[in-house]
């Protein structure tokens, strides 16, 4: 996988780097049972902005845009808007956030 935002890569690994084998998340989330179209998380890699020397810096800004690629699968990419624009309003203040 690879996540870029305006080309410059986020982060890059794959699954041959992962802490917990695919296998072992599966038998671990077993009990609790499959549906059809149940999604396994698994975390992410290094790269995100809060772990960087300055996340001010890295963080999404309107007019960005974020593609997340997996090779034999595609690119999924997607601009980051305006809080106004994606909801036709003012944001709330960030104590509301939570």
């Amino acid at each position: 996988m690879e996540l870029r935002v305006d080309g410059d890569v986020r982060q890059k690994s794959n699954t041959a780097r992962m802490s917990v084998s695919l296998p072992q998340l599966v038998a671990y989330h077993s009990p609790q049972t499959y549906s059809a179209g149940d999604l396994l998380t698994t975390g992410t890699i290094a790269g995100v902005a809060a772990s960087t020397e300055d996340p001010f810096a890295d963080y999404l800004r309107p007019g960005d845009v974020v593609e997340a690629e997996i090779e034999g699968l595609g690119v999924l990419r997607n601009p980051v808007v305006p809080w106004r624009e994606a909801y036709g309003e003012d944001e709330p203040p960030a104590e509301q956030w939570a």
